[in-house]
Parts: structure tokens; sequence; C-alpha cells
């Protein structure tokens, strides 16, 4: 689904997360232009002008343009496909000029003042009320790792050494990285996540229950366990923005090198000087000796 789109994209060895993403866009543009002609419409019917409309109003929902540019990407992938297997006769998206209407900047400033976040873990960790899953994504965001990482966790990756915990984190496209955790906090709550994983019998750390079977989180799940931590924090809490937020903090308060940086990020050379370039860019007005009313308020 859709018309054996997920399949394809898996047997041409892209990762779940992103199929995950892509289908789940093609049932939202087939759904939008279903509604806008009012019946099921073939994918041969589909015009280049529905495809526009679809994006502009994606785009008014307040989405960024690189955001915009890449669920256009999604698209044709998936005209491609539907092309490629015979499933329409003409694949225009190669001629949908739709870019041209993008502002592809990334670099919008960050805010979020990470030693504010430091602070408020004890607090977060050990609220009652927020759920297991939302207070691992913490943990594991304010580490500076990415949601694929993340997802790919699983209870053989963790060695307990008593009062320091370690993951050894295997990532596609860098090294192999260790984490200690040695924040008591931080390691009852993992070791409290893992205790339930194990009860469950699910290998993975964050995991959801399909037809029996335990599996990687599910993205769908996912935006539920962020939702908490915005709730929790007042401030949208993405593991991207937290990536360049932590590399930013590493660099401008704990005084680290770029060579250390990497060692503690696990990254090749190239990425973390591209990182930390970029974090400087984007959090040039944080200030950690400077908390604002806001972060005074999330620190108390």
């Amino acid at each position: 689904m859709p018309y054996g789109y997920e399949n394809y994209r898996l047997s041409k060895n892209i990762s779940e997360n992103t199929v995950v993403h892509e289908v789940r866009l093609i049932r939202s543009l087939l759904a939008f232009i279903n509604a806008k002609y009012k019946r099921s419409i073939e994918p041969y019917e589909i015009r280049p002008i529905d495809i526009k409309e679809f994006l502009d109003a994606e785009r008014a929902t307040g989405l960024q343009d690189t955001t915009i540019n890449r669920k256009l990407v999604y698209i044709r992938h998936w005209f491609d496909f539907m092309w490629r297997t015979n499933k329409i006769p003409i694949d225009f998206m190669p001629k949908l000029d739709y870019s041209k209407n993008l502002v592809m900047n990334n670099h919008t400033p960050i805010t979020i003042n990470y030693l504010t976040l430091l602070n408020k873990r004890h607090q977060f960790l050990r609220a009652r009320k927020i759920q297991l899953h939302s207070k691992l994504l913490f943990i594991f965001f304010i580490r500076g790792l990415r949601i694929r990482d993340i997802l790919r966790i699983e209870l053989d990756d963790f060695e307990d050494r008593g009062n320091v915990l370690y993951l050894h984190l295997r990532r596609i496209g860098d090294e192999e990285l260790l984490l200690k955790f040695d924040n008591d906090d931080e390691i009852s709550t993992l070791l409290m996540a893992i205790e339930r994983a194990m009860f469950s019998s699910s290998p993975y750390i964050l995991y959801s229950r399909i037809n029996e079977e335990y599996v990687p989180l599910r993205m769908g799940s996912l935006k539920d366990y962020h939702l908490a931590l915005k709730h929790y924090f007042g401030i949208p809490i993405r593991s991207e923005e937290l990536r360049f937020s932590y590399v930013h903090y590493l660099y401008r308060h704990e005084n680290k090198s770029i060579e250390e940086i990497q060692q503690i990020m696990g990254l090749t050379l190239a990425t973390t000087t591209r990182l930390l370039k970029e974090s400087l860019e984007r959090l040039d007005k944080v200030n950690y000796n400077v908390i604002n009313d806001h972060e005074q308020i999330l620190s108390e």
C-alpha cells in the first residue's frame, strides 16, 4: 500500500521509518484529491494542478518550505514507481516546477537553551504523569540522537555496570557510538524501560505492538509522545533542534574542541564540522549566563 509502493521501497533498502513517512504522505495526497473531486480518483486521473493544490494546502498549515520540498520529493518517488510499474501512462512530476516557490533555508533560529533542559531533567524524569516512552525520548534527544537511530535501539545494546549504564549504538552512516549514562534519574528511567520491555518480550526499548508482535515504535505513536514533551516544557522538543543545541552547548558552555565533540557524538569530522557551524548560526542568541522569563519558569 498504496498500490504496492511500500513493499517496493523496502525492497530498495529504504529505511522503514522513511517508507512510513512516504506512505503516510501518499495516503494524505490521495485523500485530499478524493475530497476535492468528491469521488475516488484513479492515479492516472491525477493532474499537476492537484499536486500543486495539495502542496499549497500543506504549506498553508505553517510547515517550513524545507518540509514541503521533502514532501514533493516523496511524491516524485511515488509517481516514478507508478510509471515504472505501468500503473500510470505518464509521469508528469519531473516537469512540475513547484520548488521555485520554496525558500530553501534550513537555518531558522533555535532558541532552546540546552542548560535549561538539563536543569529541568530531574523533575521531568520523576514526574508520575509523564509516560515512560516520553521520558526515553527526552533522554535520547538531549544526547543528540536522531529518531531513526533511537527507534533501532534494542535491549541487547545496553550494558549495566552498576552505577553506570552504557549504550552501544549502531547507526546508519556513522561509527558505532558508546553512550555513558551516569545520572541517577536517567539510569533509573532506562532500567525501568528495559525491565518493562523484557516483561513484554520486546527486543526494543521503544516499541509498538502490531498483530501480536513487538516492533520498533511506530511514527504515529511517536507523535503523541512528542506532544507530551511539548506540553510539559511549553515549547516544541524536536530531535533535530536538540541535536544542534547539544553541539552548541558542548562548544560554548563546556568548551569542548571540535575533535572532542566528534568523539562524544560519534560522527565523522565533516559532519561534526557542519553541525557546529550551523549550530553557531542558528543558536547565536542563546546565552547560557542569562535565563529568560520562560526558562526561569522551567527551572523552578
